[in-house]
């Protein structure tokens, strides 16, 4: 899965590998209120929540989740 991110990042093409990131959205919506639910910390998947959200809301919801990376490039 890593070497699949690393080219995908490499290509500047974001395949949806594991579903369009849309959808892996609102799957992390779902896990995060499953950890809080249970007492657990959730404060690093609503960081990366966010990166998806500003994504999607940019029109990338149809790529995957190398996608985000796009982000993290800009603001290093």
């Amino acid at each position: 899965m890593l070497t699949g991110i690393a080219k995908a990042v490499a290509s500047g093409e974001h395949p949806p590998d594991l579903g369009p990131l849309r959808v892996q959205a609102a799957l992390m919506d779902c896990m995060i209120g499953h950890r809080e639910s249970a007492g657990a910390e959730a404060i690093r998947m609503r960081q990366v929540k966010e990166l998806m959200d500003r994504r999607i809301a940019d029109g990338h919801g149809e790529q995957g989740f190398s996608s985000l990376f796009e982000l993290l490039a800009k603001e290093g």
